[in-house]
């Protein structure tokens, strides 16, 4: 049946044609030739600046700076000093390698609420670290936090207090510790 339908086929071939959907050469109807001369002059364009650039922060957070692996987490929790908001349960546990930069961990159970709510309590604590938290965090230095429950509520600023208030008391921890050991 479809060497039947082949045998009116016609084998010729029609020519080159312009493509009937572009009204002219670059497909730009509306536009005409003076305006493409003109195109490429005029006021430059201000360079948009990022708020934290502005800031004269460090805007990113890459692998370097996470916590990967289950191992890791494990290893914070046992050897780490804790320090429990209202909000958030926070470790710190002092690396074995110093030169190397201050990584977070982050943990939000299903109990908190949906992904919503747990995907920005994550934001919130990973925008802490990034800026705020650079200043008090020394390199070599590993921490956690776990989010409790209520802290889908809690408003950024208030975390963000929570979150600082806990790493210098944790610091302190750590200071006390490495005193009283030496």
């Amino acid at each position: 049946m479809i060497g039947n339908n082949e045998k009116n086929l016609s084998t010729k071939q029609s020519t080159a044609k312009k493509d009937p959907r572009l009204s002219c050469e670059d497909g730009v109807t509306g536009r005409s030739q003076r305006a493409k001369a003109a195109q490429g002059k005029g006021a430059p364009q201000a360079k948009r600046l990022n708020p934290t650039e502005a800031a004269g922060l460090d805007a990113k957070f890459g692998w370097q700076h996470r916590l990967h692996h289950r191992h890791e987490f494990l290893k914070v929790q046992s050897g780490g000093v804790r320090h429990q908001t209202s909000h958030f349960a926070v470790y710190l546990f002092k690396s074995e390698l110093e030169a190397s930069p201050a990584r977070l961990g982050i943990t939000v159970s299903r109990k908190i609420g949906k992904s919503v709510i747990r995907n920005r309590i994550k934001r919130i604590v990973r925008e802490w670290f990034r800026t705020a938290s650079v200043k008090s965090i020394v390199c070599g230095h590993w921490i956690v936090v776990i989010a409790r429950q209520g802290s889908g509520e809690i408003a950024t600023q208030a975390a963000w207090h929570e979150l600082g208030s806990a790493a210098s008391a944790l610091i302190e921890k750590i200071q006390h510790r490495a005193g009283r050991g030496a």
